[in-house]
């Protein structure tokens, strides 16, 4: 069955909340009129991808802020795996005393939608989003005949299963795919490895598209080796202004990489918003993490409150669980 307009919400959704820093007001932590004395321990925070890449980055770098801020360590600790089930899973089961908190993004709401998890971002207690990816994009070689994404659509509809495009299945590339696949493209879909190996498979030829972080590849734009045919956000990249956004070359799908902290279900919430409130304050006024982020990852600060973080997971969440089947696999 075609799905038709199944990112619209998550399109809403994003742009309303694209706006850089957190919204809202922000509340006392206490919890039954008494204030909250946390940490009083060091704090695990749990990430589901390797050491190295963005989201350990960005776990890394807001834990350093959060000690100095808290007076107490915030230790990452990678446990990789099943596109981050396996961590969720563990931070899902520990105990909710606010000691293991989860650092996780798009990929928790996609394992949900393709059923490699049998729980979802409802099953803990929000933290808040901390941090935002500056966004993925839809790359080709340099010496590709596209410049657009009509134009590959075109041609794959003249050469179906020709042209082969790596994915990670049930992962954020897959529902690229998919969203190609319901825009015409007749690409030859294939599983691949992780982001790095898909960057190596398409500079030797044995990928001609692939969908990848903007930050990873910026190097082979400036040298030409790659090209962006569109970006996977809502909204233009402002360092790429004249690279279009899927949704405006007819592709429908846009998505962020939301970095969003989790904690146990049952964890006091008063300590969910001193986190949060603590990184709102590191997001607002830190000149030093504003500028480390920069200079990594090309990020600009970005967070959201509780409830807007709720809503904005919720809605992406909606999106995905319309493409179930497919990033199942399921015709």
């Amino acid at each position: 069955m075609k799905v038709k307009k199944w990112t619209a919400v998550l399109l809403t959704a994003a742009a309303a909340l694209a706006a850089v820093g957190c919204g809202g007001n922000q509340t006392a932590q206490k919890s039954n009129g008494k204030e909250v004395k946390w940490p009083t321990k060091p704090v695990q925070v749990i990430v589901g991808f390797p050491a190295g890449g963005d989201s350990d980055y960005n776990a890394r770098t807001m834990a350093k802020y959060l000690e100095k801020k808290l007076g107490k360590p915030f230790v990452v600790t990678n446990v990789t795996g099943t596109g981050s089930a396996i961590a969720s899973t563990k931070v899902k089961n520990a105990q909710p005393d606010g000691n293991t908190v989860l650092f996780n993004h798009l990929a928790l709401n996609v394992g949900s939608a393709a059923k490699t998890i049998d729980f979802s971002y409802k099953d803990f207690v929000m933290g808040g989003v901390a941090a935002r990816a500056m966004g993925d994009a839809i790359v080709v070689r340099g010496d590709s005949p596209w410049n657009t994404l009509q134009d590959m659509i075109k041609d794959t509809q003249a050469n179906p299963g020709k042209y082969r495009m790596p994915v990670a299945s049930g992962g954020s590339t897959h529902w690229v795919a998919i969203a190609l696949q319901n825009a015409g493209a007749k690409l030859n879909i294939v599983d691949s490895g992780g982001a790095s190996d898909r960057v190596v498979s398409l500079l030797g030829g044995q990928a001609d598209v692939i969908a990848t972080s903007i930050p990873s590849i910026k190097d082979y734009l400036k040298t030409g080796q790659f090209k962006m045919l569109a970006t996977t956000t809502s909204e233009r990249v402002k360092e790429y202004p004249d690279v279009p956004t899927a949704k405006e070359s007819g592709v429908d799908i846009a998505y962020y990489y939301n970095y969003t902290f989790f904690f146990p279900k049952g964890t006091d919430p008063a300590i969910a918003q001193k986190l949060n409130d603590a990184v709102q304050d590191i997001v607002k006024n830190d000149k030093d993490y504003a500028a480390e982020i920069k200079k990594a990852y090309m990020q600009d600060p970005f967070c959201m409150n509780i409830e807007d973080s709720n809503k904005y997971w919720s809605q992406e969440y909606d999106a995905l669980m319309k493409i179930s089947d497919k990033l199942q696999g399921k015709k």
